[in-house]
């Protein structure tokens, strides 16, 4: 049985909840992802991706300089276990009609592991 773990990844862009949309925006350009968890004294409370910069900041004409992460990321941030199935994960995001289904991070060395669904799970839904 595939499990979710077998597709998660270590490298995994996060942000400050009290930064910027503006260093949301930077961040994902520069690590080359179209989303960033939100991260509230090292915990994961959210996640901000493109559509949301593009709906809460931009389309509402407030400055992304000023605007912060708390104000546009999206919550709650639904995960799911590592040892879960992949057909689990298919169910979740279904459950959740969510594009972005980080799944909860496995504490390694002190990293956090998440990892963004990839096109194969895509076609399971």
């Amino acid at each position: 049985m595939s499990t979710v773990k077998n597709y998660m990844r270590k490298d995994i862009s996060t942000i400050s909840t009290e930064a910027s949309a503006v260093e949301a925006s930077k961040t994902m350009s520069t690590d080359k992802v179209g989303y960033i968890i939100a991260l509230e004294k090292g915990r994961p409370v959210g996640i901000v991706t493109e559509r949301d910069l593009v709906l809460k900041v931009m389309a509402e004409d407030k400055n992304p300089k000023e605007t912060t992460i708390s104000e546009c990321m999206s919550t709650p941030l639904v995960t799911i276990d590592p040892d879960k199935s992949i057909e689990e994960a298919v169910e979740t995001m279904k459950k959740h009609a969510r594009a972005f289904t980080p799944w909860r991070g496995i504490r390694r060395g002190g990293e956090l592991r998440w990892r963004r669904p990839s096109a194969r799970i895509y076609k399971r839904l």
